[in-house]
Order: C-alpha cells, then structure tokens, then sequence
C-alpha cells in the first residue's frame, strides 16, 4: 500500500507520492502539477475535473459547475446540498468526489492502491471558532475516509511548506536563523515560524508556532467583482418602493453572494430570479438588472467570478486591464486600473501582513530578527503583498517558493515520515 500528501486547495489542488525514496508530484492536467479545484457535471452524468472542467464551462457546455469547495468546510451549508442532474446532492458528497479523482491519479501514478494521506489544512479552517474548526477537520476526515483512505492525519500548510523547503536543502536561507514561512492560497493567508534544528540543520526545522487568517485569493477576487464588475449589473443601484412613494436602495447582497465563489450555487434558485424579476420592475436602472438576471437564467455567476481571478492575476503584471462581457451584453466591458485596485484590497492585504505579526506577538519576537521570508501559493504574487511584507520585516530576504507544489510535497514527506 502506498502513501501520499494532498494539498486540498480553495482554488488549486495537487497530490504527491514517494518514487524510490522521492517525493514525486503527480501531473494532474496536461502534465502541470497543480489542478484547479473544479468540477463540470455533465447532463449524461459524466464528471470533469480540473482544468477540463473549466473548460467545458467557459465553452459553453450544458451542465452544471462548481469550484471552491473548501470554503464551505466549517459552514452549515457544506451539510445542505444541491440540484445536479435533477438530483440533490450533499455538498460534502462532492468533495468527496473531488478526493477520489486526486486518489485515483495518486494511484495510477503509483502503480498500487494509496490508502495514506497527510491532507494539508490552513492554520484555521474558521476564524475566531474553535468549535467550528474542529468540526471542519473531522469533516474532512470523514469525507476522506468515504472516499477510500483508511489512514487519514493532517499538517497545517505552512509547516508542510517548511519541510519541503527543509527537504529541497535549498542553500538561499544557510545564513538565516529565523525564517518566516508564508502561505497565501485561495481561501487562508498561513504563517509558521521556524528555526533551524540543532548546529543549523534546516533538515530537522523547529517550528515555533502557526497562524493564520480567512482571507486569500478569492477574496481578492471578491472585491474586483463587488467594486468594479457589479455596479454593472445594478449593484449600489435604487430602487422604488412598492408604492413609488420613496427611492430605497437595492439590496446587496444578490450581487455579493454572486461574487463569492462557494455562494453562486445558491444563487441559482429560481426564487432568486424571481425576486430580482420583481426589483426590476422597481428598480431606477431596470437595464442593469437585466443583465445580472441573464447572469443567473444563463449559470454565468462561475465565469464572472472567473474574469474576476484574470483581472487579478493580470494586475499583478499590468498598470491596468479590461474585461469584456459579451457573454452578457454586446459592448459590456470595464477597465479597472492597478492603483484603484490596490486600494480596494489593501484592507484585506493589512490583515493578512497583521496576523503574520500576531505570530510573532504570540511567540515573542519582533519582526527585525526575521532573516528570510519563504512565500508560496498564488496569491503571493500580488506585488502589493511583498512590498508590504517586505516593509513590515525589514531585514528578511524574501524567497518565493514553487507558487503550487511546495505545501504538497511537504505533505508527502511528512507522510512518508509518519507511515514508515
């Protein structure tokens, strides 16, 4: 029986096994090591993954998609379910179907079944919910185990990244003592503060402490769709009464729940169609209302929050961007500019570099003895990010990490470790 790691993420998944004594990644999608965290359930009740189920949504196929799932773990929604191929389905069932396809690959990449897993979790599941954190971890466990995995333990991220780094005997940290490993995935900012093990043997790091935070890459894409792509579509919009006797705004939280990736499913309801119907005939702006119900009657709400990742992403390389929305109304299209963008996200980016200090508080360093900072997953390219990480610990070299496979096959290794 073999082993594996699985870095279960919000936006991006991979899944590593030992080869020979090494960790070797599994290519999951034309070869890449990293796959997004996607479904496509199509009418005939075949199932896509990864990069093939983004596909079949954005071209335009009959069927219905899903993606981010792991935000739901710690929320009473993961125990409701949802209408796939005219049948309810459990949310939790889903994930479960997710892990199966990642142990099948682990398998057939290993050539034996994979009973073993270390799965990678954020520091915090939920924030500031002790209860609900735990829950999510026996939630998955259970899920996990369902899906055909007899042994099932977890390491948190950061420190999964830390010992692939410890293990890659990468020589750009050799002067460093205290290292802060950084984290910064879809759906958690994570932290882990280390230091080198007895006479600087970075093999055997001590790990002094994790935390984290709830806020990631969605939701930086949260906040391009809600500041820049829904006022489009009658977001901060009036309405009038039902006796046209006083101006009200329109409510927002149509437009927030259909930007926020693990919500869009809910927002398919035709109860919410047809309260919107309703706005409109009310609304001040009624054309703007047309197009997010034709977001909601067409399943549009994953491809919205799909341009608002690629304005992102791009924005992390360009001054500025535009996306166009053909696929709701000829001509629709908006330009959203890197330092307007910053600003909408700079609360977001001062909580995440504040829970890196709150480590430290908690441990009782200060940020001046940091001598390296190890940064991995995607969101750590947004440059705002390392400018301010880079300001809040002055004399720490900042290293970025392989963006997708580092906390897996730190996984891995930690597994091979604790099932020998």
């Amino acid at each position: 029986m073999a082993i594996c790691g699985i870095d279960f993420g919000t936006s991006n998944s991979s899944v590593g096994i030992l080869r020979q004594g090494q960790v070797f990644v599994v290519p999951l999608d034309n070869g890449s090591t990293s796959s997004p965290s996607a479904m496509f359930f199509r009418p005939d009740g075949a199932t896509l993954f990864g990069t093939a189920a983004v596909d079949a949504y954005t071209q335009g196929e009959a069927g219905r998609f899903m993606r981010a799932l792991k935000s739901m773990l710690g929320h009473k929604a993961l125990a409701t379910s949802t209408l796939i191929n005219r049948k309810r389905v459990r949310f939790s069932d889903i994930i479960g179907h997710y892990l199966r396809y990642l142990k099948q690959a682990a398998e057939e990449a290993a050539g034996e079944a994979v009973t073993s897993v270390v799965l990678g979790r954020p520091v915090f599941y939920v924030d500031n919910d002790a209860e609900a954190d735990r829950l999510a971890e026996d939630t998955m466990a259970t899920i996990a185990r369902q899906a055909g995995f007899t042994d099932v333990t977890f390491a948190y991220e950061p420190v999964a990244a830390a010992h692939a780094h410890a293990d890659s005997g990468d020589s750009d940290v050799k002067d460093a003592d205290l290292i802060l490993v950084v984290d910064l995935g879809g759906g958690t900012a994570d932290f882990s503060l280390l230091r080198k093990g007895a006479g600087g043997d970075m093999r055997q790091p001590e790990i002094l402490g994790s935390d984290g935070v709830h806020i990631g890459g969605t939701d930086l894409d949260y906040r391009v769709n809600v500041d820049f792509f829904m006022p489009l579509m009658g977001y901060g919009g009036s309405m009038n009464d039902t006796f046209r006797t006083k101006v009200l705004p329109i409510p927002q939280w149509y437009f927030q729940d259909l930007a926020t990736w693990q919500r869009i499913p809910f927002m398919y309801e035709p109860k919410i169609r047809t309260e919107l119907r309703e706005i409109r005939t009310l609304a001040q702006e009624p054309d703007k209302i047309d197009r997010i119900i034709e977001i909601l009657d067409e399943r549009l709400g994953h491809r919205l929050a799909g341009d608002a990742e690629a304005a992102k992403i791009a924005l992390s390389h360009a001054q500025s961007t535009r996306t166009v929305f053909d696929y709701v109304e000829d001509g629709l299209a908006v330009d959203v500019a890197r330092a307007d963008y910053e600003a909408t996200i700079d609360p977001q980016i001062t909580r995440i570099v504040a829970a890196s200090q709150r480590l430290l508080a908690t441990i009782g360093e200060k940020a001046e003895r940091v001598d390296a900072i190890l940064m991995t997953g995607g969101t750590s390219q947004v440059p705002q990010i390392q400018r301010q990480f880079a300001k809040a610990y002055p004399n720490a070299d900042l290293l970025m990490e392989d963006l997708f496979a580092t906390v897996c096959t730190g996984l891995t290794r930690l597994a091979a470790t604790r099932f020998a």
